[in-house]
């Protein structure tokens, strides 16, 4: 009995030079698979679909290019640092400040909202441009789904913009104009942004400007009330000094030329009425009246005034004047519209560097990979088949022993 399972035992081994004489013998065979399955790799080379990749890494500006937007920034800083509460670590400036990542980011909100990329489909793919609406609309999702991007993160800080078309010239066309128009227009979205806080500096002198004219109004109302009450106090006075025949400026009840006031008033004690501690009243002492003659020339000197000589002796209206003045005179918008004028998104600079020579392009389908491994796979299945042959023959042969 041992001896059997020791037969068979020894029978069931492989032997791998058998199995390589067995090929050897069937070398035709796997030939044949062989160059059957590199045909079929070369039919799908040749005459499937192609598919090409293009690749572009979105870098902001840098260096010497970066430099050209300092002045603007420097402009931005002014204008929330003196016109607001904020100050300089403040969110509030965040969305204005012009740097390489906020650009970048800026060009990536651009470009998802793929009209750019739609339009350069419209534009460089027959295909596409001969689409109805409707057609159109139906395949939007699955074009979309061709263009793709890669957003920044920790590991791998760039941004990546992706590309997958049927025609290599299509889809150098597509990209890089997909890139310039959203550029192009992240340059004029960035100049209307900008233009939009000149115009909030000009509203903000020009309220400021209406605040003070109220101000100056009111002022020189009060002023008039108040010069009107004077000439209204001083014809009185007058009329008093013509009742009395008063001509000129005098004394009245007593005194001496030396004595100079509206009222003057004293109580004189003798000190036995301090020691006893008597009050007697108050006896005027000497009582200063001026004329009609003065009164009158005071009010005529007061009517005779032109209005500026009137409101400029108002301390409170000559610091609110000098305040509008300087609104009035602020040039800080034309300023900022300069430096707006003078950047790159007035000239239409190119942010990034767009070009066909940045845009990596690959077969997708590889053509010698796709040959290789249609040429393994074609040896691979002329081996099995005859190895699997050979085997199914010794079973055979071994069923009939």
């Amino acid at each position: 009995m041992s001896s059997s399972k020791e037969h068979y035992s020894v029978n069931d081994e492989i032997n791998l030079i058998e199995l390589l004489v067995q090929l050897w013998a069937q070398k035709f065979t796997v030939l044949v698979a062989t160059v059957l399955c590199g045909c079929i790799g070369l039919a799908y080379i040749f005459l499937g679909p192609e598919k090409y990749a293009g690749e572009f890494v979105l870098r902001g500006p840098t260096g010497p290019q970066l430099v050209t937007y300092t002045p603007l920034n420097d402009s931005i800083m002014e204008h929330f640092l003196t016109n607001t509460n904020a100050d300089r670590d403040s969110e509030d400036i965040n969305p204005f400040e012009l740097s390489s990542n906020s650009l970048v980011v800026d060009m990536v909100r651009e470009l998802q909202d793929y009209d750019e990329f739609e339009r350069a489909l419209k534009e460089f793919s027959a295909t596409v441009r001969d689409m109805t609406e409707d057609e159109f609309n139906e395949e939007r999702s699955d074009l979309r789904s061709k263009f793709a991007i890669t957003p920044a993160t920790d590991t791998n800080p760039d941004v990546k913009i992706s590309f997958t078309w049927s025609d290599e010239a299509q889809l150098l066309n597509i990209l890089s104009k997909t890139l310039q128009n959203a550029e192009r227009n992240l340059n004029a979205a960035k100049h209307v942004t900008l233009d939009g806080l000149a115009n909030n500096i000009e509203r903000r002198n020009g309220a400021k400007l209406e605040e003070l004219n109220r101000a100056l109004l009111s002022v020189m109302e009060i002023t008039d009330l108040e010069t009107e009450s004077r000439l209204l106090f001083l014809e009185e006075q007058a009329a008093i000094a013509r009742e009395i025949n008063l001509s000129g400026n005098g004394l009245f009840s007593g005194g001496n030329s030396s004595q100079v006031s509206l009222s003057i008033s004293s109580t004189k004690k003798s000190e036995r009425e301090k020691q006893a501690g008597e009050r007697r009243e108050p006896r005027p002492e000497a009582i200063y009246l001026r004329g009609y003659q003065s009164l009158e020339k005071e009010a005529a000197l007061i009517r005779a005034r032109s209005d500026a000589q009137s409101y400029l002796l108002n301390p409170n209206f000559v610091a609110i004047k000098r305040e509008a003045s300087v609104f009035k005179n602020d040039g800080s918008a034309e300023n900022f519209r300069k430096i707006i004028e003078a950047s790159p998104f007035a000239s239409d600079a190119a942010i990034f560097n767009i070009s066909e020579r940045a845009i990596e392009v690959s077969n997708i389908r590889k053509p010698a990979l796709v040959m290789v491994l249609s040429l393994l796979l074609g040896f691979l299945a002329g081996c099995g088949f005859v190895l699997i042959g050979s085997a199914l023959k010794q079973f055979g042969a071994r069923e009939t022993i």
